[in-house]
């Protein structure tokens, strides 16, 4: 043998012996209950996923599918000093024992880390294990039989309430993935489970019973068993959500936890929810949730309103639910994205569900608007809502609510816009995410009352929108005027500055009327420049619309955008002579 494969063999002889010893780390200290560090304990998991990444490509079931093979260059390495045989299931056994008995340790980071290894080794045994095979995993055996005390373990603890989803999403892997699990009894049993170990009538157990729930909710995404789910579970949810739920509108961890359960029955992952004539389920679900949803909205707003003459006491209770609105967006967001209902619907057939719900949508952001800007990642969400309705829902708003909302609507995105301004937030926001979301807002909804305006044939629709328009046109003016201020008064990036001027293509678009008076204003602002100064500015101000069409397209955009680099030009000019 030459020295170089000598080399390589003593190489080889030095990892394996290294992988061995590491493993027989992993089992004392695994033995050895005195001894525990968090580090430690989260560095040997780190190990054991990175011996499974490097070694489960490798996995073939042997020809008699006695025992799962491992041709990686890694286990062959540490066989010979493990005793392994060649057996990669034992090693398998041996890291998911691991996992499992971690989930007694008190210590979120590591339960975090051993509850995501024990799913991803699982999924990864399912795909490579005959499904025969997978059942007698003597783990698997395990827990099937010792299902319920699990929840004895850390999980039973508030504390780490929020783990048991991710921990009935392994349940859920293990036993109802496909159509080749036995997922009738399975979900049946799962199920019960829920049901018989969280005691529902206390606000602890209805919290673990929604985050049990929602760990299997959230996992399931083949229709048929899905389907088999909601409709052996949901007439007890039903009855939960209505008759528990409602009265727990203080108990912020109910909320949240039968919040997140909401979210995660309602979303239609896999196209799980369609529009199967024989599924009634998706108009009872969505009629169910936003009955919860719009009682709740309403109960926050009459504590609001009780609170209003504290103003501390006020913003008290509010950031103590701040995080309610980015659960509550998300389940609207969930529903509108899920494309399994039709809205329009339910007032076609004077069923007044959806308008309520959308009235309480709204209303959540007028109710959270004093304290949103001391959460960047809220505001977000708020925007991102308020975007959803100007997207999908505007007609059926204006239609069949006052056309007030729309202005509410537009009054939250400028206020919150003024407000991150005036306290010098408005420039920091990584990437302008939210003038590009305000742009959208704006954008979309003159874009509609322009369409709809521009229709010859009348209609409660158009009517609507001249309400709007007579009645609150100057809340469009006020935003132009503002942007008008903002781009020649403060430092902007160019593309800020692109933003700014799409909001003012679409505002200006609008109506001559709003055109005008801004030109008016805006001069106004300027009185005490020379004459020859205001016409210089007035000329350019009438250029904005040299050679650009009043429509809503890209072509006009860039032409506006051209001219209004031309008039930026000129008040610069201006400006920088006085």
């Amino acid at each position: 043998m030459c020295i170089r494969d000598r080399s390589v063999e003593i190489v080889k002889d030095y990892v394996g012996r290294i992988i061995a010893k590491l493993f027989e780390i992993v089992r004392i200290v695994s033995e050895q209950e005195k001894i525990f560090s968090p580090v430690l304990e989260l560095s040997m998991l780190y190990f054991l996923e990175s011996f499974v990444d490097c070694t489960v490509q490798g996995v073939e079931v042997s020809q008699d599918g006695s025992n799962l093979q491992c041709v990686a260059k890694i286990f062959q390495y540490a066989n010979q000093f493990m005793g392994l045989e060649g057996n990669y299931y034992k090693l398998v056994e041996f890291i998911l024992k691991k996992v499992v008995s971690n989930l007694n340790i008190h210590n979120r980071c590591v339960m975090e880390y051993s509850l995501e290894l024990f799913k991803k080794i699982l999924l990864r045994m399912k795909q490579h294990l005959p499904r025969d095979k997978f059942r007698k995993l003597p783990l698997t055996y395990y827990i099937s039989n010792d299902l319920p005390n699990f929840s004895q373990t850390a999980l039973a603890s508030k504390d780490f309430f929020k783990l048991r989803t991710t921990f009935y999403e392994i349940l859920s892997i293990i036993f109802v993935d496909d159509y080749f699990d036995d997922y009738i009894s399975s979900l049946d049993r799962l199920f019960n489970n829920i049901i018989v170990t969280n005691n529902a009538s206390d606000s602890l157990g209805l919290i673990s019973l929604f985050r049990d729930s929602s760990g299997i909710a959230s996992y399931l995404d083949i229709t048929k068993i899905f389907k088999y789910f909601v409709k052996i579970s949901y007439p007890t949810y039903s009855k939960l959500l209505i008759e528990v739920v409602s009265n727990s509108f203080d108990d912020v961890d109910v909320m949240s936890a039968a919040l997140d359960f909401m979210i995660a029955l309602s979303k239609n992952k896999a196209q799980r929810y369609s529009f199967d004539n024989n599924n009634i389920y998706p108009y009872k679900i969505f009629k169910d949730f936003s009955v919860i949803v719009v009682a709740y909205i309403q109960d926050l707003r009459q504590k609001v309103s009780t609170l209003s003459g504290n103003e501390q006491r006020l913003e008290n209770y509010l950031h103590g639910r701040v995080k309610m609105i980015g659960k509550l967006t998300m389940l609207f967001k969930t529903f509108m994205d899920g494309k399994y209902l039709n809205f329009s619907v339910f007032h076609f057939f004077g069923d007044y569900t959806f308008v309520e719900y959308l009235r309480a949508n709204i209303d959540i952001n007028s109710i959270f608007y004093p304290i949103l800007t001391y959460y960047p990642n809220r505001l977000i969400q708020v925007y991102e809502n308020i975007m959803r309705i100007s997207e999908n829902v505007l007609e059926i708003m204006l239609v069949y609510l006052d056309h007030a909302c729309l202005a509410d609507l537009i009054l939250i995105s400028f206020n919150i816009i003024k407000k991150m301004d005036e306290v010098g937030e408005l420039r920091d926001l990584q990437d302008d995410v939210l003038v590009s979301k305000f742009n959208v807002i704006i954008h979309n909804i003159c874009c509609f009352c322009f369409e709809e305006m521009n229709i010859k044939a009348e209609s409660d629709l158009k009517l609507k929108i001249d309400e709007f328009m007579m009645n609150y046109y100057k809340i469009l003016k006020d935003i132009a005027l503002y942007v008008l201020d903002i781009c020649f008064s403060k430092d902007q990036r160019q593309r800020l500055f692109v933003l700014w001027c799409n909001t003012l293509f679409a505002i200006l678009s609008l109506s001559d009327r709003i055109f005008d008076e801004v030109k008016s204003e805006f001069l106004q602002k300027y009185s005490n420049f020379s004459m020859e100064a205001l016409q210089s500015i007035s000329t350019a101000f009438d250029a904005l619309y040299s050679d650009v069409e009043k429509k809503y397209d890209a072509l006009n955009g860039d032409k506006f955008f051209k001219n209004f680099k031309q008039f930026a030009k000129v008040m610069l000019s201006v400006l920088c002579s006085r």
